[in-house]
């Protein structure tokens, strides 16, 4: 039996509009975020044939303001998904996300010993997003079996549809079907449950 949501959770609406400009000028004073997230979407739309305007070679763990990589986001998710919503479009990328630490030295060594075990992943959410960048913090509040509550602080652009994305691509990379719904607690903070199945026992 799958663990029921709580109340006052409830699934993204990803059609509905976007103010990104409103959610850039909230970001915390020095939010940061390392590059190869950056390179990521760059080498993203290389790879779909749709390649952005040149940019630099962003390196792996320099930090770069969050607001270049929002800007990028929204950028290549009109570029690259042009026939769904701006929201959907970067949850659609937001989905590579876990794949991009995974990848890296430190992503190998933190997260590579743990497989598929989404259990395991999930506990070390804190430490992905500090080695990702700064303005935003992770919290595992609760979780189970088959669950688990995330609290999200910091800057609330693009939560509802970029980092949802990227705790659906933590079950795709585990290899388990899954959902995630939110629950705003305050402006600045928002809890992600997430109920998985078919998870490896």
């Amino acid at each position: 039996m799958v663990t029921p949501f709580p109340a006052g959770f409830a699934s993204p609406d990803f059609s509905r509009p976007l103010d990104v400009e409103a959610g850039v000028s909230q970001l915390p004073i020095g939010s940061s975020i390392k590059g190869m997230y950056l390179q990521s979407v760059v080498d993203l739309c290389v790879s779909t044939g749709r390649p952005l305007p040149p940019r630099p070679v962003y390196t792996a763990f320099k930090d770069y303001p969050l607001v270049d990589h929002i800007r990028l986001l929204v950028e290549a998710a009109r570029l690259v998904h042009p026939d769904v919503p701006l929201r959907e479009g970067l949850r659609r990328i937001g989905r590579s996300t876990y794949d991009v630490m995974a990848a890296t030295l430190i992503g190998r060594v933190v997260f590579g010993v743990l497989g598929k075990d989404i259990a395991r992943v999930t506990r070390l959410v804190a430490k992905a997003y500090e080695i990702s960048g700064r303005g935003m913090t992770a919290t595992l509040v609760d979780a189970g079996e088959d669950w688990s509550q995330v609290r999200l602080e910091g800057h609330t652009c693009l939560v509802d549809s970029y980092h949802v994305g990227a705790f659906e691509g933590v079950l795709r990379a585990c290899d388990i079907e899954g959902e995630v719904r939110l629950h705003e607690v305050s402006p600045t903070t928002t809890d992600l449950f997430t109920v998985w199945k078919n998870a490896p026992r």
